[in-house]
């Protein structure tokens, strides 16, 4: 495992869980609430092309020392890495996790490798914290992804990613380049609330049918986020769909709007009171109006 192969790369009720059985992991563990009581260590942990069941899946408040491998394993059981640190680079290339996976307020203090991963149900990064980059190059993501309040302190790579179902970034923050380029979102993808410091990439990524960009916060740009940079994807077109995108862009400042560029043959514009938003209230006809004409102008202005 090289360098470059890395390059290219509903908590509260689950049960408490103590101890493991893995003869690679030493220490004990108590895992209750959101905190771990004890910590256990697994150094240079290769669990590469092996297949897990049971309370082989449970690596929760685990130290990760040294190099660890998953490359092409098989988890059958809820993956639970809970609490987990990686203190080194982390390779989860190829792996396919058949069950549930948790990482929730993970801390990945390396590279975090999950090229051509595969999440065959629900995955949870939330308030995990990638100090290094987070590598989902074609990562494959079956069910709902969940990465709501993540920290992505590093170059965060999605590219080929596919998201077969909706995906989650609410509240993430975005320290660096957040590339999106050649996704496939096959369903929502709402990032309100999050907070771009760079330009994020969206060259060639499959329209969604819904984008949520509300109160997003780009003040640490000074570039243009460019809308023009998504496609439809070929199917729709065979099938002669007009498929534009829902798009939500309330709560936005006027100076973070003024920085996007929305092509009209690809989004329409909806606000919280249309059909699609159960139980929402009427909204404001002048902010309507507001947000209209500032992505109108900017649309004239380029």
């Amino acid at each position: 495992m090289n360098c470059r192969s890395l390059l290219l790369t509903a908590f509260l009720c689950l049960p408490v869980l103590t101890g493991w059985t893995q003869e690679k992991i030493s220490g004990t563990l108590k895992l209750g609430g959101y905190e771990c009581e004890n910590r256990g260590r697994c150094i240079d942990c290769d669990y590469s092309n092996d297949t897990l069941r049971g309370s082989q899946t449970n690596f929760a408040c685990i130290d990760f020392l040294g190099m660890t491998g998953f490359v092409h394993s098989r988890l059958h059981s809820p993956a639970d890495f809970r609490l987990a640190q990686f203190h080194s680079p982390a390779s989860f290339q190829f792996a396919q996790f058949h069950s549930t996976a948790y990482f929730l307020r993970t801390q990945f203090n390396s590279i975090a490798d999950f090229h051509f991963a595969q999440f065959g149900y629900t995955v949870d990064f939330n308030e995990a914290q990638f100090h290094s980059i987070a590598d989902f190059l074609r990562t494959q993501f079956n069910f709902p992804a969940n990465f709501s309040f993540t920290r992505f302190r590093s170059t965060a790579y999605f590219h080929q990613t596919q998201f077969y179902a909706p995906v989650n970034f609410y509240h993430a923050q975005f320290d660096s380049t957040a590339d999106f380029s050649h996704v496939r979102f096959h369903s929502k993808v709402d990032f309100s609330n999050a907070i771009f410091l760079d330009v994020p990439r969206f060259l060639q990524a499959q329209l969604p049918d819904t984008l949520v960009f509300t109160e997003i916060n780009l003040n640490g740009i000074e570039e243009n986020v460019d809308f023009r940079e998504f496609v439809l994807d070929s199917l729709r077109k065979r099938q002669g769909h007009d498929a534009k995108c829902r798009l939500y862009l309330d709560g936005i400042s006027p100076n973070n709007l003024a920085k996007l560029i929305i092509p009209f043959n690809l989004f329409e514009l909806d606000f919280p009171d249309s059909t699609y938003v159960s139980n929402a209230t009427p909204f404001p006809y002048a902010e309507k109006e507001v947000i209209y004409e500032t992505v109108i102008k900017k649309c004239r202005d380029v």
